[in-house]
């Protein structure tokens, strides 16, 4: 479907009266980019940190529901546990399950929420210098190449090194 819309776009391109169609195109790889960021790294050790907090609620929780059901188990076999006892454990069971349940479904939610919170500055950052690299440059539009839309895209149009050097980021130059 991507790879549909994207030659649907570059017909559309093609077929714009010339003087639409003289105009400067670019494009990035803007994951490359966010990876080179210093403070991905920390977004990203912070954004694992979460998942970590996460997933020891849910070990928690999954220590807690065996311990009740041993119980449960333990009680059961003896004749003497009054009934409310038994159904009072199972009770507790139910409800475990469901905030176990309820966790682990938001947890996908809440890990996207965060890592969307971490990473939105390091995202206005980089669109920022891409913005002013294409005002500088004359482009006119700049296709993001890491989404892999990009079907042809010559080296002269990569702002890969323009942006980088806006960042401040070291850029490696290309093996011939």
């Amino acid at each position: 479907m991507k790879n549909f819309i994207a030659i649907l776009a570059l017909v559309f391109v093609m077929a714009l009266p010339s003087t639409v169609s003289a105009q400067k195109l670019g494009h990035i790889n803007a994951q490359e980019v966010l990876v080179a960021l210093p403070g991905y790294k920390t977004a990203e050790k912070s954004l694992q940190a979460y998942a970590k907090q996460l997933q020891d609620a849910y070990m928690k929780m999954q220590d807690d529901y065996n311990k009740l059901l041993k119980q449960y188990e333990d009680q059961s076999k003896l004749s003497s546990t009054p009934k409310p006892v038994l159904e009072d454990l199972v009770s507790q069971i139910v409800d475990l399950e469901k905030r176990m349940e309820k966790l682990q479904a938001n947890s996908e939610q809440q890990l996207l929420e965060k890592q969307a919170e971490l990473l939105k500055p390091l995202e206005d950052q980089i669109m920022a210098a891409i913005k002013t690299v294409a005002k500088e440059g004359g482009y006119t539009y700049v296709f993001d190449s890491s989404i892999g839309n990009l079907l042809v895209s010559p080296d002269g149009d990569n702002l890969m090194a323009l942006v980088k050097k806006k960042l401040g980021l070291v850029t490696t130059p290309a093996a011939p």
